[in-house]
């Protein structure tokens, strides 16, 4: 059953403070990607098509924001009045989100959360600890009397935090791996492969923990599962291939050479092209790769 909006909407909110907590060490394509899998998992939403499409749509200008509210690093931050219109904006882009969530029927219908107060992230207040101040409603804020919960900066509690990330990404990152149709992935994979020139090159996805292989950018399950590239948990490593010429007696034997397959993966990627009739071989990764 889809989660309802209200908890979507928190959700999402955790996930974009995760993503500023990274902002400053991660590359635009890892924070990209991370953030895309945190949205899915924050938000609960059922995986489908539709809502991989609502999260592909949106985690490029959340990311753009993310990292323009964390700014350059720790010293070098936006002045109060930039953050404030990026935390505006955040939070519009949010409600946005939850709302194309449930338009595709992802998440339930709920009540509305009552507007937000101004997002702060605990990595720029140099704290670590539980964001309760960014998903909490005004009408739910501590009174005038209440002492302020002392947040846990020690780093033992930033390790678990990190560990709890990692947990849920790794879980939202096989939800979508089980979601996609790998029968027709092998299907078009089979496909391709019978039909490719000599000179062309294509992309490649590799599954580690699950030795599959996703051919081609046109492929049905590439888009879902070159998002998770951000999620290393989710053992997806990206390559390319090029076909070589036929080989071997009464030249029956198909060659293809790969690019940026980790050495440690190459004799399992190396059983997966023999189940097609292919015999791969491998290359350093080229500039094309990325």
């Amino acid at each position: 059953m889809p989660i309802e909006t209200d908890s979507a909407h928190a959700g999402a909110l955790r996930a974009v403070d995760d993503a500023i907590e990274r902002a400053w060490e991660a590359d635009r394509f890892t924070l990209e990607g991370g953030l895309r899998a945190g949205l899915a998992e924050g938000t609960g939403a059922v995986p489908s098509p539709a809502s991989r499409e609502v999260f592909q749509r949106y985690g490029p200008p959340l990311a753009a924001l993310v990292r323009r509210y964390a700014g350059p690093g720790p010293d070098r931050l936006p002045d109060a009045a930039e953050r404030e219109a990026t935390a505006a904006a955040l939070h519009g882009m949010i409600a946005d989100l939850v709302r194309d969530l449930v338009a595709v029927g992802a998440v339930s219908p709920g009540p509305v959360v009552a507007e937000a107060d101004p997002y702060e992230s605990p990595t720029l207040h140099r704290a670590v600890h539980d964001v309760h101040h960014v998903v909490e409603r005004k009408d739910a804020a501590p009174g005038k009397d209440e002492a302020p919960a002392v947040p846990d900066r020690s780093p033992g509690a930033a390790a678990r935090r990190r560990e709890q990330r990692a947990e849920r990404a790794l879980k939202q990152a096989e939800r979508t791996i089980d979601a996609v149709d790998w029968d027709l992935v092998d299907e078009q994979n089979q496909m391709l492969l019978a039909q490719i020139r000599i000179d062309q090159r294509i992309a490649v996805l590799w599954l580690s923990g699950h030795e599959l292989l996703v051919l081609g950018q046109g492929n049905t399950g590439y888009a879902a599962i070159a998002g998770l590239t951000g999620v290393p948990e989710a053992g997806v490593h990206i390559a390319s291939l090029q076909r070589g010429p036929v080989t071997g007696f009464l030249r029956r034997t198909a060659t293809a050479r790969l690019a940026g397959v980790p050495e440690q993966e190459q004799e399992a990627v190396t059983a997966a092209f023999l189940a097609y009739g292919v015999q791969a071989s491998f290359a350093a990764r080229s500039r094309w790769d990325g």
